[in-house]
Order: structure tokens, then sequence, then C-alpha cells
């Protein structure tokens, strides 16, 4: 990593979690809340210090922009939707769910053209064995 158009070296430190690189680690969350929005900018408002230093991280420079277009981000993880169903899982699918709660989930009424959405809730119903499922649909 080369640095270059800083105020003193010795006062540029965590150069890899500056405002430009947490936006880009973040962005495919950020583009995710903001699906309308992909025309407009993120805009850096204010900064101090060696907010313009020019950071080269292999293989590619970065400059610390102050302006980002929202569809410049990386891809969203999710898209703005649920889905929701009733199903009744067996025991490994169910002891799967309670240990990762929010996790990924592909599901489909028949054994092709399957949805993809991340777990937001599963509530069991005792009486019936069917679980109601919630999933935020996945941009994948």
């Amino acid at each position: 990593m080369t640095i270059s158009f800083v105020i003193d070296a010795a006062t540029i430190y965590n150069a890899r979690i500056s405002p430009m690189q947490n936006l880009l680690r973040n962005g495919s969350l950020i583009r995710s809340g903001l699906p309308n929005q992909l025309l407009k900018t993120i805009d850096m408002n204010q900064g101090e210090g060696n907010n313009a230093a020019f950071i080269t991280i292999s293989p590619a420079p970065l400059v610390q922009e102050t302006s980002v277009v929202v569809n410049a981000l990386p891809k969203p993880l999710w898209k703005p939707e649920f889905y929701e169903f009733m199903a009744a899982p067996n025991e490994d699918d169910w002891a799967a769910f309670e240990a990762n709660p929010y996790g990924y989930v592909e599901f489909s009424d028949s054994d092709r053209d399957y949805l993809k959405g991340y777990l937001i809730s599963a509530k069991k119903d005792s009486e019936s064995k069917r679980v109601k499922f919630k999933l935020l649909a996945a941009a994948l």
C-alpha cells in the first residue's frame, strides 16, 4: 500500500478504514436500502486532516473521493420485498433455522424456480406443526 498527498506521514493511520474504504466495503448493504436512489450521490460533507490522501492498495488506486453515485456501489444484497409462506419443515431443517435464525434460505413450491431470501422470522404453530416464514428477498 502506498499513500500520497498527506499532511504528515505520521498523521495517517488505519488507511484501510478511511471513509471511502468503509463506504465501498459496506456498499452492498447501503445500496440495498436505496433501490429508488440509484442516480443520486452519497456526499462527504466534511473532513479534516488527510481526507485528500491518495491511497493505492493493490491492484488499483483509490482516491478519497467526496462523492459516489449509488449505482456505482457493489451489487445490493437484498430487494425491498418480503416473501411470506407456510411450510412444515422436517426436524433437521427446523434445527438449522434455530441455529441460524437470520440466515439465507432457498425455497420453492416445486423442484425448480427457487426463490432466495434472508430469514426475518419463523413462527411455529405447535398444533399444526407448520411454520409461518417471513424472508427478505435476496438480490442474488
